[in-house]
Order: structure tokens, then C-alpha cells, then sequence
């Protein structure tokens, strides 16, 4: 199920906590009104992905798949995006504006989507439906397992570690072991590579060699012979492989179009 965190920014000394409290609480309601619309809509296509919503502050945001920011005095709340994006850079946040005004200011920052508090329920609609059309699948988030760090001169620490499924660049079969490369460390588990393509088939991995599987957020270009990432690996693609993974590959680019 994935979670959608309702965030408020602080609230200054001077500022008319009553009316901004009762206009938070009201903006929490029609939130969590459209997330009840949208699960009896997804009951009725027969689809998954309701939304969970919950209260968060900036040390909870590791288990979110969305946010909504919810302004009250912009200037603070533009502050507080950016402190959160310094912890989590590619968390969609649909940002709550509250006057035309704060829509177009909001507009010089990288928000997933504007919402307007005056028209918070058709926006929050929309925005919802273009979440759910670029969502990471079940399985996407973080995944917690057992690993020996690959800490550099042959040296190795064991531990129990999670990371984001984003993080990830590739998976390598390499003399008997598996190594979860990663942008700036690479882990070595026991488990198989068919393992991990199992776990991983619907959170945007794809088999593209006996030896590797590839995160296709990362994927640049795609040749017959070979994969390109946005880290500069080139890894090999089996021939008899290519014509999946490049379905594979275009299905995700249609589903990612929003990004």
C-alpha cells in the first residue's frame, strides 16, 4: 500500500494559530475524502495502490512514496522543500498553495504537482491520478537484507542494511556471489540473482544478461548488444534477451512519462 505523508511546515510566533489550525485540519479532511474516492474508484477497476496517508515531520519521510505540503506561510514552507529534498531529492511533493500568488511562486521550485487549497479536491484529484500513473509498483520503496559491505583492499563487514530500490543501478552475478552495485557502495549477499529478479519484477528491474538485472530507472540507452546507465555502465545484453527487455524498457519509458 503506499504511504502518503501529510506534511505542515512550521508555524511562526506570530502567526493566528486557530484559523491556521482549523484550515490544516480541514485540508487534512479533504485529503484523506479524495484518497476514499480514489480507493472505491480502484475497487471497482479492480486495480491495487490505495493510498495510506499519515501525519509526518522531516525525521519520518524514509517510508514515503509521496507528500503533501501544505503551506501556510510560503516562504518557510519553500524553505522547509528544500530541507526535504535534501533528505529524500526525488520524493514526488505536491505543494498546497493557498493564494494565485503562491501557485506561481511555487512554480521557480520542482514540485510534483501544485495544488490550489481554494480547489484543494479537484487538484489533490488530479495529482493522485498522475501519481498513480508514474508510481513505483508494489515491491518499489526500500528493501531490507543481509549483506557484506564491500568497504575497498579486499575489505568486508557484514551487516543488515536497507536501501532504496531507486539506489540501486544493477545486480551482478560475479564468482558465486551477488553484488547489489549501488551509486556510492556495493554489497555482496548470498542470495541468487533469481532471487533478486523475482523479488524485483515489478518494481522496474529487468533481466538483460545471465549475470546482470537492471534498474530501468537508470537504463540511458539501450542497444542490442549492450545497456548504458546513467552512472556510464555499459553492461552486456544477451541477444536472445533483447527483445523482452526492450518491451520491458518502452512499457516503463510510457509509464514514467510524467517524470
Amino acid at each position: 500500500m503506499p504511504l502518503l505523508g501529510l506534511y505542515r511546515e512550521t508555524i511562526s510566533e506570530a502567526a493566528d494559530r486557530t484559523r491556521q489550525d482549523q484550515a490544516w485540519r480541514e485540508a487534512e479532511e479533504t485529503v484523506r475524502l479524495v484518497c476514499a474516492r480514489r480507493e472505491q474508484a480502484q475497487e471497482e477497476a479492480g486495480t491495487d495502490g490505495v493510498w495510506e496517508t499519515v501525519r509526518v515531520a522531516a525525521d519520518s519521510l524514509e517510508e514515503l512514496d509521496a507528500l503533501i505540503l501544505y503551506a501556510q506561510e510560503s516562504d518557510r514552507a519553500f524553505l522547509e522543500a528544500e530541507q526535504i529534498w535534501e533528505q529524500r531529492k526525488e520524493l514526488p511533493v505536491i505543494f498546497v498553495a493557498n493564494s494565485p500568488e503562491e501557485v506561481f511562486a511555487a512554480l521557480s521550485y520542482p514540485f510534483f504537482h501544485v495544488a490550489r487549497g481554494y480547489a484543494l479536491e479537484q487538484d489533490l484529484e488530479a495529482a493522485l491520478c498522475k501519481l498513480e500513473r508514474i508510481r513505483k509498483p508494489v515491491g518499489a520503496g526500500m528493501r531490507s537484507f543481509v549483506c557484506r559491505s564491500v568497504m575497498g583492499a579486499g575489505q568486508e563487514a557484514e551487516t543488515t542494511t536497507r536501501v532504496f530500490l531507486r539506489d540501486i543501478l544493477y545486480i551482478e552475478s560475479r564468482r558465486h556471489e551477488i553484488w547489489v552495485h549501488c551509486r556510492s557502495e556495493v554489497f555482496v549477499t548470498d542470495q541468487t540473482l533469481s532471487y533478486w529478479e523475482e523479488a524485483l519484477k515489478r518494481a522496474g528491474f529487468v533481466r538483460v544478461h545471465k549475470s546482470f538485472l537492471v534498474n530501468l530507472y537508470h537504463v540511458q540507452r539501450l542497444g542490442r548488444e549492450n545497456v548504458r546507465l546513467d552512472s556510464g555502465d555499459e553492461l552486456l545484453v544477451s541477444r536472445y534477451r533483447y527483445p523482452e527487455v526492450k518491451i520491458r524498457f518502452e512499457d516503463y519509458l510510457r509509464r514514467a512519462e510524467f517524470f
